[in-house]
């Protein structure tokens, strides 16, 4: 009796939790299918990413930073790229109070400029907003996907509840789809067998949406991957500001930069972030891996002396990182598949377009009852 009130219960909360979310999921579903591959697909299009690899320094920071503030009078630069010897550096633009994002690629050895993007128009950041905020001003457009990838989430739960077979004879049904069954068969089965194959995969991909979207679900992925332990404030260290400083901050970007990419020769890229604010600290990011981020090293650089900023927090050295900063910091990887390489990629692809389908073969599922019932009445 109990199952069989669960049963009806979880049927009832996923028809109408998934009426509700329908629209919202499929949109998200096939956005982010389309923006899985954007690495590859801007790789194989956009050639002034590539340059001519030669047998001679890159330009620093700093030069590089003034040579793409002249291409954009007025602007002031973010951050810049490096994303080894065959390929452009890039020096990034933007502002997060407003949608305002360039790119500027030079090429990494004499500073050439090889083209400026304006982001907003850029095919695959246009798919990227759609998908983290439906084109809506941010707080509005995020908090609607939020609450959308969480209604998702229960839909998941109730389906599974609902696909799970009464008895052992059933399960073959619940496995396999009947084609040569009448279309109303052929659109049950696949709504819930396909539903039941791709589960795994939609729900590892909304769990790891809900980490960005709630903090407090961000908070409760931490503490059972550390096993209790309460998630570390992130504080980022500032510049300790001197009366007569040893460097002036285009110094030791500069400085700083020669430092560490002497420390990692191999390095497949170094994401320079300067600093904002007179306080701000410059922060590098290098990572050994350009198609994941997970095991970047992040170091913080005081401005005026060039020298390193300890922290404690989990955004430091991935090998300091405890087991549960590295599952935090798998997060964007195993989202998007690139955990696993290119076949996690084209798992996680074939996985979210079969659930863009779930809400249509759903709805239609749905609308037939709706139409028997209108007969019998």
């Amino acid at each position: 009796m109990a199952l069989s009130a669960l049963r009806r219960i979880g049927r009832r909360l996923h028809l109408w939790l998934g009426l509700a979310s329908g629209l919202i999921v499929f949109v998200l579903c096939v956005s982010g299918a389309l923006y899985a591959f954007e690495a590859e697909f801007r790789d194989l299009l956009q050639e002034y990413r590539h340059v001519e690899a030669r047998q001679m320094p890159m330009l620093p920071p700093s030069e590089l930073r003034s040579i793409a503030e002249r291409q954009l009078p007025g602007e002031t630069a973010g951050r810049v790229v490096y994303e080894g010897p065959s390929r452009a550096a890039c020096v990034q633009f933007g502002n997060k109070k407003t949608p305002y994002y360039k790119l500027v690629f030079l090429e990494p050895y004499d500073g050439s400029p090889l083209k400026t993007i304006d982001m907003n128009c850029e095919f695959f950041h246009v798919v990227f907003n759609l998908h983290y905020r439906l084109w809506l001003p941010p707080r509005v457009g995020t908090t609607i996907v939020d609450y959308a990838t969480l209604v998702f989430l229960a839909v998941l739960l109730t389906g599974l509840v609902n696909w799970w077979p009464r008895t052992r004879s059933a399960i073959a049904r619940r496995l396999s789809i009947k084609w040569s069954a009448p279309w109303p068969r052929r659109i049950f089965d696949l709504h819930n067998v396909l539903g039941f194959y791709v589960f795994p995969v939609v729900l590892v991909v909304a769990l790891t949406g809900l980490v960005w979207g709630f903090d407090w679900f961000n908070s409760a992925v931490y503490w059972v991957a550390s096993g209790g332990a309460r998630r570390p404030a992130v504080v980022v260290p500032v510049s300790r500001r001197v009366a007569t400083p040893r460097n002036s901050p285009q110094e030791s970007v500069d400085d700083a930069w020669r430092r560490l990419a002497d420390r990692h020769p191999d390095a497949e890229f170094t994401i320079v972030c300067l600093p904002a604010t007179a306080d701000g600290s410059i922060r590098f990011v290098v990572g050994p891996d350009r198609r994941t981020y997970y095991k970047t090293d992040h170091y913080y650089i005081d401005q005026y002396s060039a020298a390193e900023i300890p922290v404690v927090h989990s955004w430091g050295m991935y090998r300091d990182a405890t087991t549960a900063a590295k599952v935090r910091r798998m997060n964007y990887d195993v989202h998007v598949g690139a955990i696993g390489g290119l076949p996690g990629k084209v798992l996680v692809f074939s996985a979210t377009l079969i659930a863009a389908s779930l809400p249509i073969t759903g709805l239609l599922i749905w609308r037939r009852k709706q139409k028997r019932r209108g007969r019998r009445d």
